[in-house]
């Protein structure tokens, strides 16, 4: 992956078992990709199946840094006249912020309100 992002990414993968330098957890499985380097991802796509991967580094998941990764069958069991991949996602209406450590999205709990 050739990194043409401003800043520092990695790729993570649900659900595919990758090699745990494969993993894209910056500072854990593997050093972040700087803008312009390139980094390849080596390991056997395998088992079949329908997957999803996302950048691991700050806000990038919130902008939809992901996508669709389709492992097809060796020996395809039944056939298909199309296939259609649907990716769903949150809708920020404005760009994400960082929730901190006091008030943030879930409040202090002083904010809080019952439903009486």
């Amino acid at each position: 992956m050739g990194n043409k992002l401003p800043e520092e990414t990695t790729i993570h993968w649900h659900g595919v078992p990758v090699p745990n330098a494969m993993d894209g957890v910056p500072g854990l499985t593997q050093g972040p990709i700087k803008p312009g380097e390139l980094f390849i991802y080596d390991y056997v796509a395998d088992p079949a199946g329908s997957y999803i991967y996302h950048s691991h580094v700050g806000l990038q998941l919130d902008l939809s840094l992901m996508g669709p990764l389709i492992i097809e069958e060796k020996q395809p069991h039944v056939q298909y006249d199309r296939d259609y991949v649907l990716l769903l996602d949150d809708f920020l209406p404005h760009a994400p912020e960082p929730i901190t450590a006091r008030g943030g999205m879930m409040g202090t709990g002083s904010e809080r309100t019952t439903g009486s």
